[in-house]
This record gives structure tokens, sequence and C-alpha cells, in this order.
């Protein structure tokens, strides 16, 4: 708890039971309910299963710890020898220490050798032989580096505190024995299901410092085993996870790994990038975001004037309030104008506009077409209305920049404001005056807030109120690496 007072703040720890069971919900005065506690994953027992996802240059579904040579269930997949499957698919928690968990590959989800010239490969014709091998083993540790995700990461970075091969340190957590204690002790392990998983893999220490072999795992004898690095045998990434992942889904099984996440949506910095898909009336790719007449990520799309283009695609968090977030289009996903008749289109002729005095149909059309945007599994109160999803307004505006729309009329004062200027034409569904026919706009040629007919095809701009429940479980939000949600 975050005392920003001057006070003590009085916090009454306890269960509550519903009504039905003789419990009493009533709060006093300015009391209120704490949401459901997560357990950390760092309380969870070793060995349990993870969904997890790297994303820093692991390829597809081996990122998910789908194992190198994968077919099916009951062909889990292999490396160097076919005869000796993986048995489990997935990330597992390898080990538990100082607060955080470290995870590991099931299996291995891919295979590797190092070349004489000190090059990784998938097949390799001879072996390093510098003494101790240090090409080898960085190779390992830098193949191993591409599954870390920052988002989940110790530190919240991918370098080598965060993501390495498995080593002599990691054995000795899972097993309490250094990688020669039992050397070619055969079936000494078999019972650690972490290390004993049915495959060949590396680990990424040397045998000694002047061999050129490094330790392997041999699934033919159970054992630790000694290898020059002209073998293609599996990888096995160890991530260190923030000691503040949590577990909010899942079982820990295989079939029913637990889900993790990094925290609230609501604690992340206005303007990061969220996947979000909304499916209320709207079509196709709009409804993630895609901008009106997009054609490439250097070509992103326009309403009202082709020469400007909105300068990001997908969906952004606009801003924090009252522990929640809400979203809105970084572009635009589709254009809107009203025409004299009161009915929308996607274009009209600059002379046929709405007319009446406060532009009802307008706004009405506006805020209608943004709620084909909101999802009910995140929105705000878990269902689509008025309260969760609305084109954007001058309150908006105003959470974001401090300012009202009126002050911000005429002046070029919000270049570093990203979700404001982002490129392209876009309507407020607010008035220019209570009196007038105009809306106010976004006029990304001069930059600043304008007015205009409700006859211009310009953006519209969904702002979404998401439920204070939803949850990162994935991404970094960035634009190329959104924040992935869930709402328990």
């Amino acid at each position: 708890i975050d005392n920003n007072s001057d006070s003590d703040i009085p916090v009454k720890i306890g269960v509550s039971y519903g009504l039905e069971n003789g419990g009493d919900l009533e709060l006093s005065a300015n009391s209120h309910w704490f949401g459901e506690a997560n357990d950390l994953l760092s309380d969870m027992v070793a060995g349990s299963f993870v969904q997890y996802a790297g994303n820093n240059g692991c390829a597809g579904k081996a990122c998910e710890g789908q194992n190198a040579n994968y077919k099916s269930i009951s062909n889990l997949g292999y490396c160097y020898d076919s005869n000796y499957k993986y048995n489990a698919n997935g990330w597992r928690i390898a080990y538990i220490k100082d607060g955080s968990a470290y995870l590991t590959s099931a299996g291995s989800p891919e295979c590797m050798c190092t070349k004489g010239d000190g090059t990784a490969g998938k097949s390799c014709g001879n072996s390093e032989t510098t003494a101790g091998i240090p090409k080898h083993l960085e190779n390992l540790n830098t193949k191993a580096l591409t599954y870390c995700s920052s988002a989940f990461a110790y530190g919240r970075k991918c370098d080598s505190n965060s993501a390495w091969n498995m080593g002599d340190a990691d054995f000795k957590e899972i097993t309490g024995d250094s990688l020669s204690a039992h050397y070619l002790s055969d079936g000494y392990y078999d019972n650690y299901s972490v290390i004993n998983n049915g495959g060949y893999y590396w680990y990424g220490t040397a045998t000694s410092a002047s061999t050129t072999t490094a330790y392997s795992w041999r699934p033919i004898s159970r054992s630790t085993y000694n290898s020059i690095s002209s073998y293609a045998f599996g990888v096995r990434p160890v991530i260190r996870l923030s000691s503040s992942v949590f577990v909010t889904g899942g079982t820990g099984t295989s079939e029913d790994p637990y889900i993790i996440s990094t925290g609230k949506l609501s604690s992340a910095h206005p303007g990061s990038y969220v996947k979000y898909t909304g499916n209320n009336g709207c079509s196709g790719k709009a409804c993630e975001g895609q901008n009106a007449n997009y054609v490439s990520d250097t070509n992103m799309g326009y309403c009202s004037d082709a020469n400007l283009k909105y300068n990001a695609n997908g969906w952004r968090i606009a801003y924090i309030k009252d522990d929640t977030a809400y979203l809105t289009s970084a572009g635009s996903p589709e254009c809107m104008c009203t025409k004299g008749s009161g009915t929308a289109g996607t274009s009209c002729v600059d002379s046929d506009y709405e007319s009446t005095s406060g532009l009802p149909k307008h706004l009405a059309n506006l805020n209608k077409k943004a709620l084909t945007y909101c999802n009910s599994t995140y929105a705000y109160g878990e269902k689509c209305d008025s309260a969760s999803a609305w084109n954007m307004v001058d309150a908006d505006f105003q959470a974001i920049t401090g300012d009202t729309l009126s002050k911000a009329d005429g002046k070029s004062n919000y270049d570093s404001y990203s979700i404001i200027n982002n490129g392209g034409y876009y309507w407020f569904a607010t008035l220019y005056t209570s009196s007038s026919a105009y809306a106010f706009i976004w006029a990304p040629n001069n930059r600043y807030v304008n007015r205009g007919y409700s006859g211009y095809a310009s953006g519209l701009r969904p702002v979404l109120r998401l439920a204070a429940s939803v949850l990162i479980t994935g991404g970094s939000g960035t634009y190329k690496d959104p924040y992935i949600i869930s709402n328990r």
C-alpha cells in the first residue's frame, strides 16, 4: 500500500464471505475492498509447467517451447538421434532461487552444433579445437538469449543475467550435484524429470579448461557425458524471471500450464502498445487497430488526405485513471462522416453535412461506431456500452495533455504527445461550441486542434475503458512487441 498522506492508514486483514454463507460484505465509509491476490510464480513447485514465449530473436513455436523436430503429442521431437525423443514440450520451472523462478525448456526448442571455425550450425562436419571451446559455449548462450522476454525477465531486460544455456550452476540447483559428480553414472538422475527429459542436449560448461569437450546429457545411459562441439544436440535455455511474476491461471501441469503475468495493465506507461481486438461489430483487421487505407508499415493509411498518413497502427494506452487503462487506436481504423440526412458514411460530399445545431446525429454516429470496437472480455464492467467505449472527446484530450480542446484550438503545442499527434486527420466527438454545427478535429497539416463540418471523412478514434482486472501476460509494450493481455 502506497500511503501518500501524512496520516497512518488502518488496514484490516481477513477473509470475507458472501451473504449466502453468513458473511457481511458491507463496508464502512471510505473503506475499500482489495482485489483478488495472486500467488507469485516463485512460490510454485519446481518442475511445474508454465505458459511462456520468448521474443528476443527465437522463431515461431520454438519460442513457446515446442521441441525441435516436433510432430505430435506422441512424437515430441528430438535432437541428434530420432530414437531418443523428448518426453515433454513447453517450459518448466527448473528451480527457485532468491525469490525468482528460473525457467527452462522441457525438451529442447532447437538443435545446435559448433564448427571448427567457431560458427554455429544445425549440422557440423568438424568441431571447435580451442581448449575450453569458448566459441561453442558462447554460441549456446547467445542462442539461449533469443528465448528471453523482457516483459518477464530479471531486471526487465534480456542480457547474460537473465538468459543463458543450462550449465553446471543450474544442474547443481536442480540436483544438488555438479555435472562431474556422477559423470557416466547410468540412471543416477532418473527421478529428476527436468534433467532426464528423454533426449540429447548441451550444457554450457566445458568439461575442463584444457579439453575440447563440453558436458551433455546422454539419454541412452541417462547420464551426464562429454562431447565434441560438432554434435547437433539440443539447446536448453534457462530464463531467470523477475521476482514480481505471478500466477493468474492454470494448474502447472503440462496440459494446463501456469499462466503468468507481470502486473495490471493499469500499471503500464501511457503510450504503450497493446495487442487488442474489438468484436462488437467492427470488421476485419480494423478490429485489431489497422488503419483505414493501410498498405504497409511504411504506408500506414490515412483519412481525408493521402498526403497525411498515420504514423502507427494498433492500440495504445491513452491514459490511466482510477486504476484503469484507457485504450485508443494508434491511428484511425476507419474514416467516417455524417451526411445532411444524419446517416453515417465513409465518404460524403463536402457540401452535404449535418447542419443541426449541436450535431446530435454526427456525435451519435461517432460514438456508435466506436462502440463496435469494444470487447466485453476486457471492457469496464465486462459489457459494451457508453461507459466502456466512445469516440475520443474533450475529457480524453484533457487526460492526455492537461488542456481542453478549446484551449488547444489553433495552437501547435502538442508535437510531443504522440497519442494526439498521430500524423492523420481524426474526429473528436465534442462540439466546437454548444450552438455550432462544427466538431473538433485534429488537423495534422498544422499539428493542432481545429474544427470541421460533419461532411469531412476524418478518422474515428475509439476510446476503450478496460476493466481494472486486465493483466499483462506477455510482450514489452513496444510497437513491434505489444503487451499481451488477459482478464481473469
